[in-house]
């Protein structure tokens, strides 16, 4: 999290975020297996499904942002929502999912960690809770500028006509996101 946070490139941002999301997977998956807990195990599994859909979402939305508006560095993606309003909305999903803001799937998944990692209280434990509060608040702050840059008023460029092949997937990933953070029990059963 604190290289995202140091991060003017895109790619760079979402790659160096993926290790945090990997490491949040991990500490439920090891929660869970340590002391028996199934919903931990359920939390980890759940952050996986839900980190590919917002990550692969960020990176699709990133992707549209770079191949029609060359928009390689985070300053570049100022003001997006007027040239491409749909795929900025989406991005802004994923990022917001990937921060963990709720109703979306990234809350669900973390607030599932977060119950285990409460569930039975010891010393080992509150460390854990403490740094994973750390870890996303950290990650607030990187995930909430770009949001921020996405919906700022600029003057810059002209509406840009996205493909509907490009737009297809990300609008379905978008509604994934959502829906996964609205109704997450079929999911977490799985």
């Amino acid at each position: 999290n604190l290289l995202a946070l140091m991060q003017v490139y895109g790619k760079r941002l979402l790659g160096y975020s993926s290790i945090a999301q990997v490491g949040y997977m991990l500490l439920a998956l090891g929660i869970g297996l340590t002391f028996g807990l199934p919903s931990a195990v359920a939390a980890g599994l759940y952050l996986l499904v839900g980190h590919a859909v917002m990550k692969g979402l960020a990176f699709l939305c990133k992707g549209i942002c770079h191949y029609y508006c060359g928009a390689s560095r985070l300053d570049q993606l100022d003001g997006m929502v007027h040239r491409m309003p749909v795929v900025t909305v989406c991005f802004a999903v994923g990022l917001a999912g990937l921060a963990g803001i709720p109703p979306l799937a990234g809350f669900v998944g973390k607030w599932q960690l977060l119950a285990s990692l409460l569930a039975r209280p010891s010393a080992g434990r509150v460390i854990m809770t403490v740094l994973f509060a750390a870890n996303v608040l950290l990650s607030l702050g990187y995930y909430l500028p770009i949001i921020g840059r996405l919906f700022r008023a600029t003057d810059g460029g002209g509406r840009v006509r996205v493909s509907a092949w490009m737009l297809a997937p990300v609008l379905a990933l978008a509604m994934a996101v959502v829906l996964f953070g609205v109704y997450p029990q079929p999911l977490l059963e799985v």
